[in-house]
């Protein structure tokens, strides 16, 4: 028969918690980028509406959101629609997403790297923005049409 000294029972009982005890896990991770669109800002949005005296005209944008797509058509002519493919997110605040991909109008085989930011106010209501954009009227306060 084995006799345990005090010492060989010490060492045996903190091997075994040491072994039972799970190995800590990161509190803090990074923001993960995700394929696609979040489902919260899918569907049809229309903008504010632009007015231009000088020629007379008014007009809204319009935006087209799908889970692999971003159509936007500018408020202001010429309104040719951009079409954003490739598309990336990730959630950059409480309600505040980032999305990246390529727009392939009139460019490059390889496209033009294009840049979203969107703030989510309510399920009928967002602030969408592209980024490095000339233009002013494709940015703007929409609402779900």
């Amino acid at each position: 028969m084995h006799r345990f000294t005090p010492a060989l029972l010490i060492t045996l009982t903190t091997f075994g918690l040491a072994l039972a005890t799970p190995a800590p896990t990161a509190t803090a991770q990074a923001a993960t980028w995700h394929k696609g669109t979040p489902k919260i800002i899918r569907g049809k949005w229309r903008g504010t509406t632009h007015k231009v005296k000088q020629i007379h005209y008014q007009g809204h944008a319009d935006l087209l959101i799908k889970a692999k797509s971003i159509t936007n058509n500018p408020a202001l002519p010429p309104r040719d629609p951009d079409y954003s493919t490739k598309l990336h997110y990730k959630k950059t605040g409480k309600k505040t997403y980032t999305i990246k991909g390529r727009q392939y109008n009139n460019a490059s085989a390889k496209g033009v790297k294009i840049t979203f930011k969107i703030k989510v106010y309510s399920h009928h209501k967002l602030h969408f923005k592209i980024m490095h954009d000339g233009r002013t009227d494709n940015n703007g306060i929409f609402h779900r049409a």
